[in-house]
């Protein structure tokens, strides 16, 4: 094995409203970068787009579709390569290997976008809370949007046929990652998870489910989660008050508070977040971490770089701000994560792209950021 090494190729393949790729960090609704687009889960697994990405790494090669992982390990941070190669071969116990299984043991699996946020850095492909504001941003002939309406008006929210081809994936699968939208609110989700009970698969699998935080457990959803082999509920946790929160996912958050509480009085179940780190939290982001290592405990916290849209990446802000937010960091977990903002150079084309479409946003939520991130409102004005 060599030192560039990902076992997620191998084992893996996560699966979209768009063609199906290998990793979640390589999603694209309108680009097809495997090859896979119209093919069925079989034929994505094995296909050459797949297996060419395969051979990336059994020649030690650094893919350039993964330059996340490789970015954050270049400032020395473990990057989601090490994190999910460990849970594979640690928690999965599953062999390192350069040989795709004949089907996938791990399926991360988008099964709807419907969802009642429409978090700032999200998009129709993952909220419908952003249906009405993308078919004006099309209407104003934003390429992008006018790209994604094209998409999503043909697209349903749940796809059955995709379910069907599953099933004969399932019978190897011992980690399923159900991820939305907000997964909790779907009709569908605990027939689904039945479905699977029944047919004596659960108790195989580690099941995942990725939730916004706005639901409550139920008897009913409970029931059925007591019946899967392990169960994570992953909290998506990027602002921890009540006016930030607002202002970045749109949700109550102490109704959220309230709610991961009540989740945690159910101690067969395990409980992790992973904030998202943008330039809309990177500048308070000791509260972040805090807040959710003492919520969570340290080890079940992990965070993910934005990387789209680009212009919430925060490598992109002048350095005056970068430098800004890392001298008044105190918190150890936060400084640890503070040096990815040098690894790109400020961008002043992609910084004013934020202002445009931050302002814009504003407008249509009737929102301020200068009002409820001043500190932020501060940061980028005072630069500019």
């Amino acid at each position: 094995m060599t030192g560039t090494y990902c076992a997620i190729p191998f084992y893996n393949i996560r699966l979209h409203n768009g063609p199906s790729v290998p990793c979640c960090l390589l999603d694209s609704d309108v680009y097809d970068l495997f090859g896979t687009s119209g093919m069925t889960v079989d034929q994505a697994w094995t296909s050459k787009g797949f297996e060419d990405f395969r051979e990336s790494f059994r020649q030690g090669e650094r893919h350039s579709a993964c330059s996340g992982c490789w970015h954050q390990e270049d400032i020395g941070s473990k990057s989601l390569r090490h994190s999910y190669t460990q849970q594979i071969t640690e928690q999965m116990k599953l062999p390192k290997t350069t040989v795709a299984t004949s089907k996938p043991k791990m399926i991360q699996w988008v099964f709807t976008n419907q969802c009642n946020f429409a978090c700032r850095t999200c998009g129709i492909h993952s909220s419908t809370g952003w249906v009405k504001e993308t078919k004006e941003l099309a209407n104003a002939n934003e390429p992008e949007y006018v790209e994604l309406m094209k998409y999503y008006d043909k697209t349903p929210k749940y796809r059955e046929d995709r379910y069907a081809e599953l099933m004969p994936m399932f019978n190897e699968c011992t980690w399923l990652e159900l991820q939305g939208g907000e997964t909790l609110i779907h009709r569908e989700l605990v027939p689904m998870l039945t479905h699977l009970a029944n047919e004596g698969l659960a108790q195989q699998m580690m099941l995942v489910l990725t939730t916004n935080g706005s639901i409550p457990p139920n008897d009913k959803l409970v029931a059925v989660l007591q019946q899967f082999k392990n169960v994570r509920i992953t909290f998506s946790i990027d602002a921890v008050t009540q006016d930030t929160f607002r202002y970045v996912r749109t949700g109550d958050f102490e109704q959220v508070k309230r709610n991961i509480a009540k989740w945690q009085s159910h101690k067969e179940f395990n409980y992790f977040t992973n904030p998202t780190i943008s330039i809309l939290n990177i500048w308070c982001l000791d509260d972040v971490l805090k807040w959710c290592d003492t919520t969570f405990g340290v080890t079940s916290v992990g965070t993910n770089w934005v990387m789209h849209p680009t212009y919430f990446n925060p490598t992109i802000m002048p350095e005056v701000i970068k430098e800004t937010i890392q001298s008044n960091s105190t918190y150890w977990r936060s400084r640890k994560f503070l040096p990815r903002m040098f690894t790109d150079k400020h961008d002043p084309k992609l910084l004013q792209e934020f202002i445009r479409k931050t302002k814009w946003i504003d407008e249509s939520r009737n929102q301020s950021m200068e009002k409820e991130m001043p500190e932020l409102y501060s940061l980028i004005n005072n630069s500019c």
